[in-house]
């Protein structure tokens, strides 16, 4: 059984707050006040995409501290409240026992990016009129060769990538 306000996605894919119907309200999505970071500038914009897809209108605030906020199946918070719950629609990777990767393969920890393109990516591509058939392909290569460099810079870790290997991951055999 699926909680109210949720949906099932796709079976090989994690399940994504549904947040809004089209004829409800602005779903919020709130980030941290201050420097901007790659990692909720791309979380933000990923958020977008999906929600415009849905026609879902989106207001963005960015707020000064945010510490363990409510659930609230209008709110999405991104990069603040050191609160990683998918369920809550809290995607935060500050805590210090937080220890999450895209797999059991991979060394580098999601940023708030990478929390945000492991629920909603499967959506954003849909959204992106991506075919069907070739978005499991498609989330994880933009995963490995995109959003993983910008999980690693947010954890300070070094990488070595280049538009070259980008679009190059994006070109399908």
């Amino acid at each position: 059984s699926t909680p109210s306000g949720l949906v099932n996605s796709t079976p090989s894919t994690p399940s994504t707050p549904s947040t809004l119907s089209a004829s409800s309200n602005t779903v919020t999505i709130v980030t941290h006040n201050g420097r901007f970071h790659t990692d909720e500038v791309m979380a933000v914009m990923l958020l977008r995409i999906y929600h415009d897809h849905l026609k879902i209108p989106v207001k963005i605030e960015r707020r000064r501290r945010v510490t363990n906020p409510l659930a609230d199946l209008k709110t999405i918070y991104v990069d603040t409240g050191l609160v990683y719950c998918h369920g809550q629609q809290k995607y935060d990777h500050h805590q210090s026992t937080f220890r999450q990767t895209w797999d059991t393969n991979s060394t580098v920890p999601l940023s708030s990016c990478g929390l945000v393109w492991r629920h909603y990516g499967h959506g954003v591509l849909r959204g992106l009129q991506c075919p069907e058939s070739i978005i499991p392909v498609m989330k994880e290569r933009i995963y490995r060769h995109f959003i993983m460099t910008i999980d690693a810079s947010d954890n300070g870790i070094v990488t070595h990538t280049t538009t070259n290997d980008i679009s190059n991951a994006l070109c399908l055999p």
